[in-house]
């Protein structure tokens, strides 16, 4: 799959489009001897728009920081659930990405695993509120289902 590209799966079911993303990108070498870097490039970041046929559009950044183009996303596709990396951007820009690519509902992610990640998505909600974005805060083992494009929580 090529950056900027889409495909279908599932028997045409879903598309799938690859976006850019803004971060580093490494990977760790197993192989790596002594004299070996520990990290190896693990090529280009990127994000993913899913397009379910009659469900719902997913919008999931990837591990990416802001960046402007977030606002061509949201022209493209009708995003109804964005998946949020809120530790790379910070709470506040975090919201910013949500606004950008119009999402419908944004999930936080990427937070409160290990030290030196936001540790919680409060603020990011608070800033969410503040621009009348919905929100929703997925707990380990939750599951969400959907009817159509219409999210039906289920824990």
């Amino acid at each position: 799959m090529q950056m900027g590209g889409e495909i279908q799966i599932a028997a045409g079911e879903v598309t799938v489009a690859m976006t850019e993303a803004v971060h580093s990108s490494s990977v760790f070498n197993p192989k790596a001897g002594p004299n070996d870097p520990e990290r190896a490039y693990g090529g280009s970041p990127a994000g993913f728009v899913i397009m379910i046929r009659n469900g719902p559009t997913i919008y999931h950044t990837g591990d990416t920081a802001y960046f402007k183009d977030m606002e061509i996303i949201g022209e493209t596709y009708s995003i109804d659930v964005a998946l949020i990396n809120i530790s790379q951007m910070g709470a506040k820009m975090s919201a910013r990405s949500a606004q950008s690519v119009r999402a419908k509902l944004a999930v936080p992610m990427h937070f409160g695993t290990f030290p030196g990640l936001l540790q919680t998505a409060d603020e990011f909600a608070a800033n969410l509120k503040q621009l009348k974005i919905p929100f929703y805060e997925m707990k380990p083992g939750d599951t969400v289902t959907f009817r159509g494009r219409q999210m039906v929580r289920s824990r």
